[in-house]
């Protein structure tokens, strides 16, 4: 076709696309428009007459023939051709409806239709966008995840990969700048997961309407909340209107914690609901309602609690004891939630360390019921009164639990080895203690304790149990202690502070820490003086 033969329209439509696109040649522009159908020649016409950027601005405002056009300049390899991100993502992707302000993309078009179809679910009950009959799209993708599973974990899912293996494209977040995996794509834009979590964990003021909310839009350069940004806010507790807690779904954390007491104290007897009141109205009251819900939902000392209060009467220390036997952790959960109950007003205080000997008294019985008729006198009338006394003034009583364990343990053993041997306690000589102390470890000596008691209650003769023996000190001999006091008195090579601190200590046997507190000025005071 020679430019005779080319129609005005089409030389005005050339000279619209090349009128930002300086770059591109007025005979390359001519050969794109030839290639387009006379319908798409006219809508890129209208358009560019409306707006003569569109082809460079990235506007969404443009129709699907503009897009196109946009498409084929950059495969030319015209970089200033700009192609349009979606009005409500962001997105570069296809637009096809229109919107206030702008095309968007299928996706938003899903998520608009969703928001105009808003009823009550007919599976959960909620009020929520509707988009697929009467149901909203967590049930809807509940349903399907039933009968489908993630191809690479095999987790149910409603999509070929779930959540968690499915690809995240990275964006550059509106909030740090960096660019990384998406998140959430918020009004503001999208937003990585660092600044989600910050976001959704420290809810704020808006600056339009003055009320606490998670600040996901923005206007004039500040972040507002959702409903000042035209938007639904996603993070409003049903409840109260507040923000909602990234714990749970839809309820803010203090009216998540007044749901699980609730339902815990309903399902009580009034007589166990009226003991756990104080805790209760303690943890409602707390000033971190965060912590406290974290506390309900993971804590295995709250699971502890539940299970316990189900018994439908009142909580005693005694039922805390048995829980306790069942293994060592649940010794560590129990005691812990033992002294939340105390400190609330549950359970009456009561002495701990005491309780834990008597507790293993019982274990220690359980191993070896024959030998009751006496460990049980013996901790009740000796141990007991003695680690009482030991326990008051001291910083850590816990080591007095252990002094007590270790001399039931070594009795319970004692008695044990002489049963094997044949004799009973009353009939046991030296020759017996003698070979038993000989057999094991030096804690064996702390068997003293439990024969002294028997010999003076007339349950065995008079046995001789030496006390433990302890490491001799090492010291230096008398010429090695005599060489170093002349190398501190003679020795000038020596630093001045060594030399004093080192014959402070050879002469008189001084505490190092005496010496420390004395200056090197104050021995050179001294000696000048002298």
């Amino acid at each position: 076709m020679t430019d005779a033969t080319v129609p005005g329209s089409w030389t005005e439509l050339a000279g619209q696309i090349t009128a930002f696109l300086p770059e591109l040649a007025p005979r390359e522009a001519a050969v794109i428009v030839a290639g387009m159908t006379p319908s798409a020649r006219g809508r890129v016409r209208a358009h560019l007459a409306e707006h003569p950027d569109a082809l460079v601005s990235g506007s969404s405002l443009g129709p699907p023939a503009v897009q196109r056009l946009i498409i084929v300049l950059q495969e030319s390899g015209i970089a200033r051709a700009r192609p349009p991100a979606c009005h409500r993502c962001r997105r570069v992707r296809p637009l096809r409806r229109m919107v206030p302000g702008g095309r968007v993309c299928r996706g938003c078009e899903g998520v608009l239709a969703a928001q105009a179809n808003v009823g009550v679910c007919g599976e959960c009950g909620r009020t929520r966008p509707r988009p697929v009959g009467d149901s909203c799209t967590p049930c809807h993708q509940r349903t399907i995840a039933a009968s489908r599973s993630c191809s690479v974990c095999g987790r149910a899912s409603h999509l070929d990969l779930c959540a968690i293996c499915r690809p995240r494209p990275p964006a550059s977040c509106a909030l740090c700048g960096t660019s990384a995996p998406v998140c959430a794509r918020w009004p503001l834009r999208p937003v990585c997961k660092p600044c989600y979590a910050l976001t959704r964990r420290h809810p704020a003021r808006c600056p339009s309407c003055d009320a606490e909310r998670v600040l996901i839009g923005r206007a004039d350069g500040r972040q507002i909340c959702a409903a000042c940004a035209g938007h639904t806010d996603p993070y409003s507790c049903s409840r109260c209107g507040g923000p909602s807690s990234p714990l749970v779904q839809s309820l803010c954390d203090r009216c998540a914690v007044t749901g699980r007491l609730t339902a815990l104290l309903d399902t009580l007897s009034s007589q166990a609901a009226r003991q756990l009141g104080p805790l209760c109205e303690a943890l409602l009251g707390y000033e971190s309602p965060r912590t406290v819900l974290r506390w309900l939902r993971n804590s295995a000392s709250a699971r502890l609690l539940s299970d316990a209060a189900t018994a439908n009467r009142a909580l005693t220390h005694t039922d805390l004891d048995q829980l306790a036997e069942i293994s060592r952790s649940a010794a560590q959960t129990t005691d812990y939630l033992r002294r939340v109950l105390v400190t609330y007003g549950v359970l009456p205080a009561r002495d701990e360390h005491l309780a834990r000997i008597e507790r293993h008294l019982t274990r220690v019985l359980a191993r070896y019921p024959e030998h009751a008729a006496l460990l049980r006198p013996y901790v009740r009338w000796s141990v007991l009164p003695r680690a009482r006394r030991r326990a008051r003034g001291r910083p850590s009583p816990r080591n007095t639990a252990r002094w007590a364990y270790t001399r039931v343990n070594t009795a319970a053993d004692f008695l044990s080895f002489t049963a094997d041997l044949g004799f009973a306690l009353r009939d046991v000589t030296q020759h017996q203690v003698d070979q038993w102390l000989a057999e094991g470890a030096s804690t064996r000596y702390e068997v003293r304790d439990f024969v002294v008691w028997a010999a003076r209650r007339g349950h065995s003769r008079d046995l001789l149990v030496p006390h433990r023996t302890k490491a001799e000190p090492v010291s230096l001999d008398e010429d090695s202690h005599w060489d170093l006091l002349q190398q501190c008195l003679h020795d000038d090579e020596l630093p001045l502070d060594v030399r004093v601190a080192g014959a402070l200590l050879l002469f008189f046997g001084q505490h190092l820490t005496r010496i420390a507190a004395d200056s090197a000025a104050q021995f050179r005071g001294q000696a000048v003086s002298r």
